[in-house]
């Protein structure tokens, strides 16, 4: 890789990474439920990039959304559970990519499941130990963070797979490198 293409992958990782933050400021809550419109541009880019570029910019995603104030923060290890590593675990999108695989909606899909749900896992876990003075006392932690986290996990897959759909049908350059 030239350094000209080296800088010009670098750009797109922070690009995506950026374009991810402004994204979700779009309004997508349903009830305490959240849709996740940022895994649209580090789907895109993982496909094309691989593993590495999407964990980046996914990471980069988390981290603005930390300096910025828009982090909802209740310790120091609940913004690293859910900014650091579960941004980066949202990351994994780009493991199953368009080198290994052919370029088609079945991957792009499949990419997206991986990524949300790698992600949401790590919600879930910040659900239990830090949100259960927040939950209603008559239900279990575990419970309320594991339906709170699989039904926004399952609204982001459907939403943003229908964008990535219409994506690929109307503008299908954008997942060619």
């Amino acid at each position: 890789m030239t350094q000209k293409n080296t800088l010009l992958h670098k750009l797109q990782i922070i690009f995506c990474a950026i374009i991810a933050y402004i994204i979700s400021f779009i309004p997508t809550s349903v009830s305490s439920f959240y849709i996740t419109l940022g895994f649209i541009p580090i789907v895109i880019l993982g496909l094309n990039y691989g593993v590495f570029a999407s964990i980046i910019s996914s990471l980069l995603w988390g981290v603005l959304t930390l300096i910025t104030g828009q982090a909802q923060i209740l310790t120091p290890s609940q913004a690293i559970i859910e900014y650091i590593i579960a941004f980066s675990f949202g990351g994994l999108v780009g493991i199953y990519n368009f080198k290994n695989h052919s370029k088609t909606y079945q991957t792009i899909f499949i990419s997206l499941i991986i990524g949300v749900f790698c992600r949401y896992f790590w919600h879930f876990i910040a659900g239990i130990i830090f949100w259960q003075n927040y939950m209603p006392k008559n239900i279990s932690p575990i419970l309320f963070s594991f339906i709170a986290n699989i039904t926004s996990a399952i609204l982001t897959i459907i939403v943003d797979s229908i964008i990535l759909y219409l994506l690929f049908k109307i503008q299908p350059k954008l997942f060619i490198k």
